[in-house]
C-alpha cells in the first residue's frame, strides 16, 4: 500500500493528553502511514512544529482571543453573555486557523478527536472529498457544563457527525447514543482506550516518598488524572479518613478550578499525600509503586454514568486492583473479570470499605491483581485494540465500502 497522510486534528495541548491519539498514531506510522495532529499552542509548547517520532508531526496554533481574554478581562469570566461571545469569537479563530493549517497539509483521510474539532475536521475533508474519521472520546454533549454549552456542543455535533465516514467511540452505551439519537448512517466502531502494552514495572517511588516523611505504610491507594468536582475528589479525601492507619492514598493529577495547585495547601488531611501532574510517559513508575488504584465519576450526566476511562487500564496493566463506580460499563468489567471491587462514588464510607477490605484480604487482593496482569495481556491493550481498528483505516484509505459489519467487530 502506497504512502498515505493521515491529519489528526484536536483542540488539546499535546499528544500525551489524549492517550487515544497518541497511542493510534503511533501505532499507524509503524504501518508506514504519515500523521501530522493539529494542537493547540501553550505553556507546554516551544516551537510552533515538533517532531514526536519519525513520521509524527505536529502543528501548534495560538489563540489571539482566548489569550486576550485571559489576560485583559479576567474579572468578566462569571458573565455569561461575556462568556458565550468569548467563547464563539475563540472557536471561529480556532476553526479558521485549523481550516488552513489542514488544507495546507494536504492528508488523505482527516480525523477529528472530539466535538471541538468536528467542525473544521469536517469541512476540510467534505471540501476536499477526503475521508472524515469522528473520534468520540466523550460524549461532550451530556457532560455536567453550562446548558448553553451543552446545547451548543449537541447542535454541533449532530450537525456534523452525519458526514463522517466512521465514528469512533470507546463504550458500547456512548455508541448505542450515537446510533439510536444521532440516527448515523453507519454503526459506531468501539475502541476501548486501553493503554500501549508492557509488563509490570518494578518501582518504589511512592514508598520512598512516604519513607522521606517518616510515615509508615502498608499499602498505596492511588489516583491519577483530574482533579475536578465531577471526579468525587471530596469523597475520596474522605474516605482517607477512614482508611486503616497504615493505608494511604496518594492522588496525582491536574486541577482545575478549587482544584488548580491544590497539591500545595492539601497535605494536611490524615493518610494523604497529593503530588502535582506527572508527565504521561513517566506514570506508570508512579502506578506501579502503588497497590490499589481508585477511579469515580459523578452521575451528573450520561458521560460520566457511562465513563471509558483509560486509566482503569492503566491500573490493571501494573496489577492494580481497582475500586470504581457501579456503573454498567464498569461493573461489566471490574466485577465480571474480578478485578476490583465497585462501589457508590459519592459514598465516603462504602469507598473506605472496599479499600480497606483489599489492604486486608491478601487472598481476596493477590487474586485480583494477578488477574488485572493476566487480561492485560491477554486482552485489555492497546495493540488488541488496533488489531480491530487499522482494518477500518485500510478500507478508508483504499476507498472501499465499509462491508464488514462492524457489530462482528464490537463483539
Amino acid at each position: 500500500m502506497p504512502n498515505k497522510k493521515i491529519c489528526m486534528i484536536t483542540y488539546m495541548k499535546r499528544p500525551e493528553h489524549c492517550p487515544p491519539l497518541y497511542n493510534t498514531a503511533i501505532s499507524l506510522v509503524k504501518k508506514g502511514y504519515e500523521v501530522v495532529g493539529i494542537f493547540l499552542f501553550s505553556e507546554y509548547s516551544t516551537t510552533k512544529k515538533e517532531t514526536i517520532i519519525p513520521g509524527f508531526s505536529i502543528i501548534f496554533i495560538s489563540l489571539t482571543i482566548r489569550d486576550c481574554c485571559n489576560r485583559f478581562f479576567k474579572n468578566l469570566n462569571s458573565n455569561k453573555i461575556f462568556l458565550t461571545i468569548r467563547y464563539l469569537l475563540v472557536y471561529i479563530e480556532y476553526s479558521i486557523k485549523t481550516i488552513y493549517h489542514a488544507i495546507k497539509i494536504n492528508a488523505d483521510l482527516y480525523e477529528a478527536h472530539d466535538i471541538q474539532a468536528i467542525l473544521p475536521t469536517a469541512v476540510v475533508a467534505k471540501l476536499f472529498t477526503k475521508k472524515f474519521l469522528y473520534r468520540a472520546h466523550e460524549l461532550f454533549a451530556e457532560k455536567s457544563e453550562p446548558v448553553w454549552l451543552s446545547y451548543i456542543h449537541k447542535i454541533k455535533e449532530k450537525t456534523f457527525i452525519k458526514y463522517a465516514d466512521l465514528v469512533v467511540t470507546p463504550e458500547k452505551n456512548r455508541a448505542l447514543i450515537y446510533e439510536n439519537e444521532y440516527k448515523i448512517s453507519t454503526k459506531p466502531l468501539i475502541i476501548q482506550n486501553t493503554p500501549i502494552y508492557r509488563p509490570k514495572i518494578s518501582s518504589q517511588i511512592l514508598y520512598e516518598k512516604f519513607k522521606e516523611l517518616n510515615i509508615n505504610v502498608s499499602k498505596i491507594v492511588i489516583y491519577q488524572g483530574l482533579l475536578a468536582d465531577d471526579r468525587c475528589i471530596d469523597e475520596i479525601i474522605t474516605a482517607a479518613e477512614s482508611f486503616h492507619d497504615s493505608v494511604k492514598l496518594v492522588i496525582i493529577g491536574q486541577g482545575f478550578g478549587r482544584w488548580y495547585n491544590y497539591y500545595k495547601k492539601s497535605n494536611n488531611f490524615k493518610n494523604l499525600l497529593i503530588l502535582p501532574y506527572v508527565n504521561y510517559n513517566q506514570l506508570p513508575h508512579y502506578t506501579a509503586s502503588a497497590d490499589i488504584g481508585i477511579l469515580m465519576y459523578r452521575n451528573t450526566c450520561r458521560n460520566n454514568y457511562f465513563c471509558a476511562p483509560n486509566k482503569l487500564f492503566e491500573y490493571m496493566m501494573m496489577g492494580l486492583p481497582v475500586i470504581t463506580c457501579n456503573y454498567p460499563g464498569l461493573i461489566e468489567i471490574v466485577e465480571k473479570n474480578e478485578i476490583g471491587l465497585c462501589v457508590n462514588p459519592e459514598s465516603p464510607e462504602e469507598i473506605a470499605s472496599a479499600v480497606n477490605k483489599l489492604a486486608t484480604d491478601n487472598e481476596l487482593y493477590n487474586k485480583m491483581s494477578n488477574n488485572c496482569l493476566m487480561l492485560s495481556k491477554s486482552k485489555y491493550n492497546w495493540e488488541i485494540e488496533f488489531q480491530k481498528f487499522y482494518p477500518k483505516y485500510k478500507e478508508l484509505l483504499q476507498d472501499s465500502t465499509l462491508e464488514k459489519s462492524i457489530n462482528e467487530i464490537n463483539k
